[in-house]
């Protein structure tokens, strides 16, 4: 039995660029329309609704389509996809803020395929590796190290060494992107768990879930209301023990570290995924000094390494963030109705200027948002925004 075809009416675009997204829409799945004049669009909607609707910006503009959709129920469950020639195009961002599920740039019209493989329920990252993230662990034995990075990998991970304390004081000292730290309790004759101390006490360093092990012991800060406490969690070692331990302990994270509450900001966002080194765009909604929500019909695969780039609340110049995506919500999913489809990111590393701008625009922004000193819009019941 054939696959049923959606429809997807396409409208306001050049010839040129016309042919190009008819052949994206093609070949993600859907029946490409071109609707020639407004009335082709009327006579479309009385006989046949379509799945997608894809508009050039000066035809929604033109349209008045925000007015258009919010009153005929036919679109309620219609995408509504814009083509722009630029981020920064005057009318943009009131198309995202009324009625519009995303957008993409004219100039790059195979990135509408993964938008309507998103709307045909397709997986648009199909081809992206599975990665759960990165680990470090830090053990002087040699033949452990292997017998730890195959289970690990089989479990997904990405892995990283280093066999000395010093080093691993000297790789959680700083930026970093793993995960979870993993540490024989003296790798060479120095103590992990002192490190580990350490980065706990110091409120300028990145905490994540820390397993230390010897042989008989391994030792986890799993408590969420002390996470600078290492408790036991097993009583014998093993490459597959290790990886249950870690599988288990990331499935249920540590309390929320998060020092910032989140702030409504709507900015475009430009995510560049390590894997593929592809550049896609969407709208950031609301922001904290650890991460973001950005609002798009195709979120990566939770655990997907990005570099983010947007302009901080200040609106001057850019900044760039190194992250991570901690969770998505899929295009039709009911679930967190507060939310649209999109996904929360963890910031896991900057340069010190980017980060700066960054603080300093979301306290410009809470400084606006509550004059005064009163109490800052409170974040959603469901689903945290960022990380």
């Amino acid at each position: 039995m054939k696959p049923v075809r959606r429809n997807a009416c396409l409208f306001g675009f050049e010839p040129s660029v016309l042919t190009a997204l008819k052949e994206s829409v093609y070949f993600a799945g859907a029946e490409p329309n071109e609707v020639e004049d407004v009335s082709g669009i009327t006579r479309l909607f009385k006989t046949e609704p379509p799945d997608l609707v894809v508009l050039s910006l000066e035809a929604f503009d033109m349209l008045e389509f925000h007015v258009m959709v919010g009153g005929n129920p036919q679109f309620d469950k219609v995408a509504v996809v814009i083509g722009a020639r630029d981020v920064a195009a005057p009318g943009l961002r009131k198309a995202i803020e009324t009625c519009a599920s995303d957008f993409f740039l004219v100039a790059k019209p195979y990135h509408l395929k993964r938008l309507v493989m998103a709307v045909m329920a397709q997986n648009p990252w199909s081809e992206v590796p599975v990665v759960s993230g990165k680990l470090l662990v830090a053990d002087g034995n040699l033949e452990r190290r292997i017998a730890m990075a195959r289970a690990l990998r089989v479990a997904k991970f990405d892995v990283e060494f280093c066999t000395t304390t010093r080093d691993l004081r000297g790789l959680v000292g700083k930026d970093h992107t793993y995960r979870m730290v993993i540490a024989a309790a003296r790798p060479d004759g120095g103590e992990a768990a002192a490190v580990f101390a350490d980065v706990y006490a110091d409120p300028a360093l990145k905490k994540v879930p820390w397993l230390v092990y010897d042989e008989e012991l391994l030792l986890a800060n799993v408590k969420s209301e002390a996470p600078g406490e290492l408790v036991q969690v097993g009583n014998a070692l093993s490459p597959d023990a290790v990886a249950f331990h870690v599988q288990t302990i990331l499935s249920t994270p540590l309390k929320d570290l998060r020092k910032s509450e989140r702030l409504p900001y709507l900015a475009p966002v430009r995510f560049v995924m390590e894997k593929i080194r592809e550049e896609v765009w969407g709208f950031a909604t609301d922001i904290s000094e650890n991460g973001l929500y950005v609002r798009t019909i195709v979120p990566p695969p939770t655990d997907t390494v990005l570099t983010v780039s947007f302009t901080p609340p200040t609106g001057e110049g850019l900044v760039q963030m190194g992250a991570r995506v901690a969770w998505r919500k899929e295009f039709g999913d009911a679930c967190f109705p507060s939310k649209q489809p999109g996904f929360g990111v963890e910031f896991v590393r900057a340069s010190a200027p980017d980060r700066a701008g960054l603080v300093a625009g979301y306290q410009e922004l809470l400084a606006a948002l509550r004059p005064g000193g009163g109490e800052a819009p409170k974040a959603d019941a469901g689903r945290d925004g960022g990380a």
